[in-house]
């Protein structure tokens, strides 16, 4: 894995700064803000959109190991494209799967709630993969394939998640997140127009008219 990047550790940073602020709170001081934070289907609280990322539910083991993957997806990202960029993707990886999670909410009633980072990951591995499908990568060193096969795997994890936990909240999500990072990639596949620089603003003409010259001084005179 490259080395993770300023702007990689700091969004890590965040996610476990938060974590354990949830830990905190809710299991020493009785303060619940999980509720309030992770995303609720079909809820009107429109900042749970975003902040369901920063809540999460699993335990410090599972926690860490996301942090591994997002870490390892979006460094590799941030190492192509920069801070700007990256910063874009993880926001709108979030959005692409809590908002389609949220909408399925007028749909499936009762519905379990979104939480953790994991849209950061989904859809960076998405973006990632979908960029250059062909390419050979190693998952952790263990299993060697290529990106695209390694973007299928993911969605196979999504499923078999689902099989076994039957919480189509975090399937839509997964899967959400898995297509926003596509539709990201190809965005930045295409062609950017070349900024047109500023129009000059044409000169006020004058009052006065240039006389041509030359004149005999005779005529000048009559």
């Amino acid at each position: 894995m490259p080395r993770i990047t300023p702007t990689v550790k700091q969004i890590l940073i965040g996610l476990f700064a938060a974590y354990v602020a949830q830990l905190i709170l809710e299991n020493w001081l009785d303060v619940r803000v999980f509720g309030w934070l992770a995303m609720t289907p079909g809820a009107l609280m429109p900042w749970q959109l975003v902040t369901y990322v920063l809540v999460d539910k699993s335990n410090p083991i599972f926690f860490l190991l996301t942090l591994l993957f997002i870490a390892w997806t979006l460094t590799t990202f941030d190492l192509t494209f920069g801070r700007k960029r990256t910063l874009q993707l993880s926001v709108f990886a979030a959005l692409c799967a809590s908002v389609p999670a949220w909408i399925a909410g007028f749909v499936l009633e009762g519905a379990p709630p979104l939480f953790g980072p994991s849209a950061l990951l989904y859809g960076s591995i998405a973006t990632v993969s979908w960029l250059d499908r062909h390419r050979p990568v190693s998952f952790f060193g263990v299993l060697p394939m290529t990106a695209q096969q390694l973007l299928l795997l993911f969605v196979g994890l999504s499923v078999l998640f689902f099989i076994a936990d039957k919480n189509e909240t975090r399937l839509i999500a997964d899967l959400g997140a898995l297509g926003g990072g596509i539709a990201f990639a190809n965005w930045l596949r295409k062609p950017r127009q070349p900024k047109k620089p500023p129009e000059r603003k044409k000169a006020r003409a004058s009052g006065f008219k240039v006389i041509q010259g030359g004149q005999p001084d005779d005529k000048m005179l009559h």
